[in-house]
């Protein structure tokens, strides 16, 4: 055999051994982290294959283990970033045990009103309503909109008005802006229940690492969010104490 031709040779077969390698390894971390995303791999090798399949319904899709119907739930928002949408939505929360092939499904209903507040139950109109702000531990999701806090606050309180405007991933930025949108309607005798956490602190300023925590969130639970155009209120403090808000783009590659 001629010298170029066995150099040509001994060439593709290292060009193999290298694709070979990298596409194994890729699998292999896919493997490993048991393809919670919605796809298995950022890896075009893997990709290409897979969208593949699922487009010839040769294998099926991952599922989302967040969703809503109907979709979207929440839109962006230019002074709070992104903000729930008007109307009655059914989220699905999917999971799969590890070396199961089976979803397991919790079904919740939420109800946001045109004003972007859960609905909490009917109510008439009072000397005395109840503003709650805060984040997703406080707007209760993964629960009913009749298993909130706020729900039950108002079924055993008829004499007041209870208005949950929390929102998952809010922080204390969101809910300053909230308070003071809402301040010619508050009255004396109303209440204000403020949800507060030590990791709000990093929402408060859109630090890197809230950045990088919404990013690494979302991709594990394999969702394209549309937020991720948004930009998100940042609160800072200037020389005489007052508070001013700035915006930062939520996404961290731009």
């Amino acid at each position: 055999m001629p010298l170029g031709g066995s150099k040509k040779k001994n060439a593709l077969f290292a060009a193999a051994t290298l694709v070979s390698a990298l596409f194994f390894l890729e699998a292999f971390s896919s493997w490993a982290e048991n393809f919670r995303k919605s796809e298995p791999t950022y890896f075009s090798l893997i990709n290409i294959p897979y969208k593949a399949g699922v487009k010839l319904g040769l294998f099926q899709s991952q599922e989302n283990p967040i969703r809503s119907e109907p979709s979207p739930l929440f839109a962006p928002d230019a002074e709070l970033g992104y903000r729930p949408l008007p109307g009655k939505y059914t989220v699905i929360f999917s999971r799969r045990a590890r070396g199961s092939s089976g979803w397991e499904r919790l079904r919740v209903n939420e109800t946001y009103t045109h004003d972007g507040v859960r609905w909490t139950g009917e109510c008439q109109p009072t000397d005395t309503n109840v503003y709650i702000f805060g984040d997703s531990w406080v707007v209760g999701v993964g629960v009913n909109d009749e298993q909130t806090f706020a729900y039950l606050l108002q079924q055993a309180r008829k004499d007041v008005c209870v208005r949950l405007f929390a929102v998952g991933g809010y922080g204390m930025t969101q809910s300053f802006i909230q308070f003071h949108k809402l301040l010619g309607q508050i009255k004396p005798s109303d209440i204000i229940i403020l949800g507060y956490a030590d990791y709000y602190d990093v929402r408060t300023v859109v630090a890197p690492s809230r950045l990088r925590e919404v990013r690494d969130w979302f991709q594990k639970h394999g969702l394209l969010r549309a937020e991720d155009r948004v930009t998100l209120p940042k609160a800072l403090l200037d020389d005489r104490g007052a508070i001013h808000i700035t915006y930062v783009q939520q996404r961290c590659d731009e």
